[in-house]
């Protein structure tokens, strides 16, 4: 059985799970780590009169006790088929605004058969004026805090809101690189909004401009999930 991780990257995942991966014999536990999602495969054969499958269950469980809700599947899917999910079930509409993702949110979501069910739109706003334009932020918001800024996030949401009517939304902006002047780049801020639920996030990302970018999807798509759970969203 494959479980999937997210918001903790695979040397913590190894170290939280040491206690059960140190002398493993039967269950097997081995972890891959891709684009900012660790895999948990978890192996085991019959034992006696016990079955393979009670032993993998219980391993998974010994698991997400250890993990808590960072394990977002234990069906080996990609996040967006599970906020996908939780958003068909809530009957939920979804849209979002994007800067440095350019859209690959949108995509990512409307790669799903069915997704229409639930996506209503999308505005990538990637100059600064079309965050005005577009989504109403307003420009002396940005002037004061930046571009990229938990607050400019927050008005990117909050905008998408008021704009498309929709139920949950999410914004991203971001710096992903190259460097330019002094931009912090890896810097990008992330705003959810759902029912009963208002945040926003600043993250850090190290790595190239399409690694920066793919974390920033990523953790988007974590943000809802956890907004449509209502689950911890604290920094």
């Amino acid at each position: 059985k494959f479980l999937r991780v997210v918001g903790i990257g695979e040397s913590m995942v190894e170290k939280k799970l040491y206690s059960l991966v140190d002398g493993q014999t039967n269950p097997t536990i081995a972890t891959y780590a891709k684009d900012g999602i660790v895999t948990i495969r978890v192996t085991a054969h019959d034992e006696g009169e016990i079955p393979a499958a009670l032993l993998v269950s219980d391993m998974c469980g010994k698991i997400s006790s250890i993990l808590g809700d960072s394990v977002y599947t234990d069906n080996d899917e990609e996040i967006e088929l599970t906020v996908f999910k939780l958003l068909a079930e809530n009957n939920l509409t979804f849209s979002c605004a994007e800067s440095c993702t350019g859209g690959m949110l949108a995509e990512k979501i409307t790669s799903i058969p069915g997704s229409s069910q639930v996506f209503k739109c999308a505005a990538v706003t990637y100059m600064t004026v079309s965050k005005t334009e577009m989504l109403d932020v307003d420009p002396a918001l940005i002037e004061k805090y930046g571009v990229v800024s938990k607050e400019t996030a927050l008005a990117m949401v909050q905008g998408m809101i008021n704009k498309s009517g929709t139920d949950v939304a999410v914004s991203i902006t971001g710096y992903a690189g190259p460097q330019y002047e002094d931009e912090p780049v890896g810097k990008v801020c992330i705003g959810v909004c759902a029912p009963g639920c208002r945040s926003v996030k600043e993250f850090r990302f190290s790595g190239n401009r399409d690694r920066i970018r793919t974390l920033s999807v990523i953790n988007a798509l974590d943000m809802v999930r956890r907004a449509l759970l209502h689950l911890d969203l604290a920094e």
